[in-house]
This record gives C-alpha cells, sequence and structure tokens, in this order.
C-alpha cells in the first residue's frame, strides 16, 4: 500500500518540484504566466485540487482522481508545443521589478461600489431609458432594413449558423468555403449560436440575424447607461448614453452585430459584476467574451490586470476570474492551437510579403494604426480633456481600461475606438456636465436628446475610398430618423438567383462564384446550403496548396454553376448557356442530364495538419 501511495504522490511531486523551479526562475507570483500557460492552466488547478484538505473518503478519491487527470493531461499538453510559454520565466525577475517602478503595487485606493445594481429612477433616468425605447422600436419596425446586403462579416457568420442547424452542432472543419478544400473552423462560436438559436431553423437565418441587429445596439446603449449611472449618478449616465448613442463607428459595428461589438455591447455589465466582485457573473461574462472575440476579451482582461495591480483588493479576485474563465475555455484553446498555422492578421500578412525587419515591423504598426479609423474630432478633443481633469473617485478605473486596449490603436487603428467607446463616452460626459445643472427642466433634457441628431465632423482613414476623409458623423438617433424616412426595399435579384441555384443543384453541392465577390458566396451559403469556392478574409489565406486543390476542382468540374455579379461569364469557363437575374450572371456548365445523373470530380482529402 505505501509502494503504490509513493507511485500515485509521484507525480503531484514532480508538479510541486516543477512550480518551485518556476518560481526560482521568476520569483514568485512573476512565474504564473510561464508556468500556467505552459500547461494549459490544467496542471495548477489539478495541484490546487490535490491539495485541498477533503475528510469524506467519498469526496476525497473522486476529486483526487480528477487533480491527477489533469495534471497528466497538463504534461501530455506541455509536450505538444505549450512548453514555448516556458520562455515567459526568464524574463520574470526583471519584468517584477519594472512591475514595481510603474506603481503596480496595489497601493492605490478605490471607492466602495454600490452593492446593488438597481437605483431610484430620476427624470434624466426616465428620459434616457424613453430615448433608447424609441430606437429600439424603431429598429423593430424596420429590422429589414438593417442588413447591408453585400457586407462579407455578417454574411459569413449567418453561413456559420446555418452549418450548425444543419448538422446539429458546431462544426469542426469549415467546408462549405474553399470548397472542396476548406479549412479548420477557428472562429469563436457564441455568436453563430444565438444566431441559429434565434432562427431555429435553417430558413430563417436571416430572421434570427435580425433579431440580433434589433437588440444588439440597443442592449450596448442600456448597459453602458447602467454602468455609468450605477457608478458615477444620474447626470453622468444621462451625458454618457447620449454621447455614447452619437459615436458612428461602434453605432455601425453594433448594428452589424460583429462578434467584437458584442463583446462591447455586455462589456459594462462585466464591468459592474467584477466592481462589485459578483465572481459567478463575472466568470461566465469573461467566459462569454473569450468564447465571442478573443481579441477585445484578451485586451479586456489586460485593462482588469492593470485596474487590480494599481488598486488595493482586487487582485486576488482578478486571478480567481482569470483562472476560471481560462478553465473554461481550454476546449476552444485548443482547437486554436492545433490550427496555430492556420491563424493568421493583418501584421502577419505583411511580413509574409516583406520580411521580418525593422521596416517591416514600422509598417506593419503604420498600416494597423490607420486601419478603420473613425475619428470624431470633437469627442476626442472633449474626450482628452476629460481624460486629464475627470476627478471622481472611480476615475481610476476608467483610465486603466484605457490602457488596456492601447495594443488595438497601434494593431487595429480604427477598432480602438469602436471598442472603448462606453469609456470615452465617459471622459466626454464628465466634461460636459456643466450643460446639465441639478434639477433639469424638461426643455433642457429634450434639448440635449435633440443634440444627438447633430452631424458633428467625423475624421476617417481607410473607410471609403483611399486617403482622409471628412464626413458627418451620424449616431443610432439618425439612423432610426434614416429608416424611418426610407422605404423598404427587397433584394429580389438575389431572390431569383437563389431560387435557380437550389432548383438547379444538388444538395451540399459546390457553386463556383466571382472570387471578386467574397461576400456573395456566404450569401449563397447561408441562403441555399450549397457550398462555394470562395470565402471570406481571403487576403489572409496562405495554405498554397488549398487555393491550388479549388483552382483544380474548378477547372475540371464538368456539371456546375458559375455566379458572376456585376460582370459577364468569361468566355475561357467554357458554359453553354448564361442565365441572367437582374446584376447576377450564372454561366452554366454542361448540367444536361437530371441532378441526381450528373457527376462531379472525386473531391480530396482534408489539409488538416495533425499534432
Amino acid at each position: 500500500m505505501r509502494f503504490i501511495r509513493l507511485v500515485v504522490d509521484l507525480l503531484p511531486r514532480l508538479m510541486e518540484s516543477w512550480e518551485r523551479l518556476c518560481i526560482r526562475i521568476a520569483t514568485e507570483g512573476f512565474h504564473k504566466p510561464g508556468f500556467y500557460l505552459s500547461s494549459v492552466f490544467l496542471v495548477p488547478i489539478g495541484l490546487r485540487l490535490w491539495r485541498r484538505p477533503i475528510h469524506r473518503p467519498y469526496v476525497r478519491i473522486p476529486s483526487r482522481l480528477l487533480a491527477f487527470l489533469l495534471m497528466v493531461l497538463g504534461v501530455l499538453l506541455f509536450l505538444k508545443g505549450p512548453w514555448i510559454f516556458s520562455l515567459l520565466l526568464i524574463p520574470g525577475r526583471l519584468f517584477g521589478r519594472l512591475w514595481k517602478l510603474v506603481g503596480f503595487d496595489e497601493s492605490r485606493p478605490f471607492p466602495q461600489p454600490p452593492a446593488v445594481f438597481s437605483f431610484q429612477l430620476e427624470r434624466v433616468d426616465k428620459a434616457v431609458l424613453a430615448f433608447m425605447a424609441v430606437i429600439l422600436v424603431v429598429f423593430f419596425v424596420n429590422r429589414s432594413q438593417l442588413m447591408l446586403k453585400d457586407d462579407s462579416d455578417h454574411n459569413y457568420h449567418m453561413a456559420v449558423a446555418r452549418q450548425i442547424l444543419d448538422f446539429k452542432g458546431i462544426p469542426q472543419w469549415d467546408d462549405w468555403e474553399y470548397a472542396p478544400a476548406g479549412r479548420p473552423h477557428l472562429y469563436p462560436p457564441v455568436l453563430h449560436l444565438l444566431i441559429a438559436a434565434f432562427a431555429g431553423n435553417a430558413g430563417k437565418i436571416v430572421h434570427g440575424y435580425e433579431t440580433l441587429q434589433v437588440v444588439a445596439y440597443p442592449l450596448g446603449l442600456f448597459l453602458s447607461w447602467w454602468f455609468a449611472r450605477w457608478l458615477f449618478g444620474p447626470a453622468v449616465g444621462f451625458l454618457a448614453a447620449l454621447v455614447f448613442s452619437m459615436d458612428m463607428a461602434c453605432t455601425l459595428t453594433m448594428i452589424a452585430v460583429l462578434p467584437s461589438a458584442l463583446v462591447t455591447a455586455f462589456m459594462p455589465l462585466l464591468f459592474m459584476c467584477f466592481l462589485a466582485k459578483r465572481s459567478k457573473a463575472t466568470i461566465i461574462l469573461m467566459t462569454l467574451a473569450l468564447y465571442t472575440h478573443l481579441g477585445v476579451a484578451s485586451l479586456l482582461i489586460l485593462g482588469l490586470l492593470i485596474f487590480s495591480a494599481r488598486h488595493q483588493g482586487y487582485y486576488p479576485f482578478f486571478k480567481h476570474v482569470l483562472t476560471w474563465s481560462f478553465a473554461f475555455f481550454i476546449p476552444w484553446f485548443l482547437r486554436l492551437l492545433n490550427c496555430v498555422d492556420w491563424i493568421n492578421t493583418p501584421s502577419t500578412v505583411i511580413f509574409s510579403t516583406t520580411g521580418r525587419g525593422l521596416s517591416s515591423l514600422v509598417l506593419a504598426a503604420l498600416s494597423g494604426f490607420l486601419s478603420l479609423q473613425f475619428i470624431n474630432i470633437t469627442f476626442l478633443v472633449l474626450g482628452l480633456i476629460g481624460l486629464r481633469r475627470f476627478s471622481h473617485p472611480a476615475a481610476g478605473f476608467v483610465r486603466s481600461m484605457l490602457a488596456g486596449f492601447l495594443p488595438m490603436l497601434i494593431t487595429y487603428g480604427g477598432r480602438f475606438w469602436m471598442h472603448t467607446s462606453p469609456l470615452w463616452a465617459l471622459l466626454v460626459a464628465s466634461v460636459l456636465l456643466r450643460l446639465l445643472p441639478p434639477e433639469p427642466t424638461r426643455k433642457r433634457i429634450v434639448v440635449l436628446i435633440l443634440c444627438t441628431l447633430l452631424p458633428l465632423p467625423l475624421l476617417t482613414f481607410g473607410v471609403i475610398g483611399k486617403g482622409l476623409k471628412l464626413l458627418p458623423n451620424i449616431g443610432g438617433a439618425t439612423f432610426s430618423l434614416a429608416y424611418v424616412l426610407s422605404p423598404a426595399t427587397e433584394d429580389d435579384d438575389f431572390n431569383r438567383l437563389s431560387a435557380f441555384i437550389v432548383s438547379n443543384t444538388a444538395d451540399r453541392e459546390i457553386v463556383h462564384v466571382d472570387p471578386a465577390r467574397q461576400y456573395l458566396g456566404d450569401r449563397i451559403v447561408h441562403s441555399t446550403g450549397r457550398r462555394v469556392d470562395v470565402g471570406g478574409w481571403s487576403a489572409e489565406v496562405r495554405n498554397v496548396k488549398m487555393l491550388e486543390i479549388v483552382e483544380s476542382y474548378r477547372r475540371d468540374d464538368t456539371n456546375c454553376l458559375f455566379v458572376y455579379e456585376g460582370a459577364d461569364i468569361p468566355a475561357s469557363l467554357g458554359c453553354s448557356r448564361i442565365e441572367t437575374f437582374g446584376r447576377f450572371r450564372v454561366g452554366v456548365r454542361g448540367k444536361t442530364e437530371p441532378l441526381a445523373e450528373q457527376t462531379h470530380p472525386p473531391e480530396p482529402p482534408r489539409q488538416e495538419k495533425k499534432r
């Protein structure tokens, strides 16, 4: 029995020795990035569970067994690649000194936030809630007008939602784009699951997406007001909501229901739960953010780290939240890790074409900074003034979160302003407080709400055309007014095209689409269920073998359709006839026999990389 106990205790003892070695290399606390990430958090969780004193045998035995299995799995994963994170131990001591040098010493006081999330509504609260309710009603009535028909993002997300409904689960492999080769499906699933849930069945994907469009922006507006009102009072909450509603970039991304914008929408609620130390709610929301958009979630974590490291009483809570949130994220993290060679960013595209020298680094930073820039000049000036002057005891939280998002300013320029809009709205509101007396009249409140229709100057770069543009800024209220005044329209051309594709192709047949119309491929997928040989974000596709397979199949397919928009079918495709549906052209190659008798080239095996 003693021998068995020694054998069983061997692995935990080895893991404890490894942790002590990590501490000796990087010092206590600063060993955690290397120690935790190198085993994907499994060894630390296993050790904590193993060390926990449990007196009841029927609980202790399964608990120890689970801890042992977690440590075994952590060791196996360590050997498969995450060991590279152990290199983070090397700069640990230096980082620890820098950590204290910049003031990350948990010394700054932070006021006790309100214990409950509810409060007595005042006149300005009721006014801003009525303002948001009007926007919600207008969005609902005009929901069919919210969607941009030719946008790649939402068509891609609806295509994924269609696959979830068709195959009753989250796909492992994206075989509906770049068919027949395909690629791993790595996009976090929350948005796709929401679209599928609201749709109910594959024939109502568009309705599911429209439902999210109706609620996403009003929800973000409401939660931004609620956070500002809860922490800073009714006047700041009222003005912050109005300022936030005037942010054109954030409005556009929320109406488009981008996953990153969805995280921005519920981000204020996460702030409230974190500051109030609601452990379970914070973990749920942080895990939800990780499964919605990893980039924005990572910056949220960085901002919360900066805040917790500078202010009293939050660092242990932050570590607790981060550990459990990442533990729940491990399944998707392993999927990403297994397909890391497929992951790409704009900077890697630049590095792959220009090398990895200093000039490439500067070019990547400049390209990222100028990407999708929407700058409201008026609010930028007021926001910077507020950043310097805002003296509320809780203002340190706003500044810390803005600091956490700074990497996005360099890597994805304009997205920085979009996703920090609720924070900038608070800073601008702090400057505008003089416009709102303690007891404002109804007339003043109405005038301030009407000011949200003002077309403030908006500076853009890389958004519309090339170069710098000066445009009128429009926000949620202006969009609502435009929807009321604009008649709804149906895309009859595409409806006829979709019906033709369904009647002339078999289930899961590959439709060949003009490579210049990336959005069109995914739109065909979610409306017909057919596969296509194009896909979103083709500029970031580096797998040459995959593209060769797609081109070869396109060339050899003898019974197929070619779909082009606003362009003629190339004669080189060898189509026997051409059908026209408004702005769409469909070239038909073969298709002289009944669908059941038509043949297609054999599809090659997947180009998956096994680890």
